[in-house]
């Protein structure tokens, strides 16, 4: 039992060093963007209306791909499709967190939980408060290692 044990964790250890790296990589992807297209970093509702549509079209691009490698990792790693839909959730909000924590890092925003932001384009804008993304994924978090906890059997 030690031994599977350990294996889930080092599983677990590995899908946090994925979905952090994808964090700060979309962090700074994000940040990039908006000094190119001479939009503030600090304001995501204000890249909309500056986004011509080849750059709309990049970004949502872009945002698939993100969900389709977190998706990918899911796939690969489960083991049943309970598993595949707990790795993928795992993952997508341990990133979706490292994001936010990543941009405070950069620049100190978001100021607070209830900051606006834009949080997708697909398949189109999605506004809300930060704090609903990250209550989102620590639900995803907690369910996904819930689902592992349980189906190994590591209490």
């Amino acid at each position: 039992m030690n031994r599977k044990r350990n294996e889930i964790l080092f599983q677990f250890i590995l899908f946090i060093v994925f979905a952090i790296s994808m964090g700060y990589f979309e962090t700074s992807a994000a940040y990039y963007q908006r000094i190119i297209l001479g939009i503030s970093p600090s304001y995501n509702l204000s890249v909309l209306p500056k986004l011509s549509s080849e750059h709309l079209l990049i970004e949502q691009v872009r945002e698939i791909s993100t969900i389709l490698m977190l998706f990918a990792v899911g796939m690969l790693v489960g083991k049943s499709k309970i598993e595949k839909v707990a790795v993928f959730l795992f993952c997508f909000g341990v990133w979706d967190i490292s994001y936010y924590i990543f941009y405070y890092v950069l620049i100190q925003w978001p100021t607070s939980l209830f900051t606006i932001d834009l949080l997708f384009l697909v398949p189109m804008p999605w506004i809300a408060p930060i704090i609903l993304p990250i209550v989102a994924s620590i639900i995803m978090i907690a369910w996904s290692t819930y689902v592992i906890i349980r189906k190994y059997k590591l209490k």
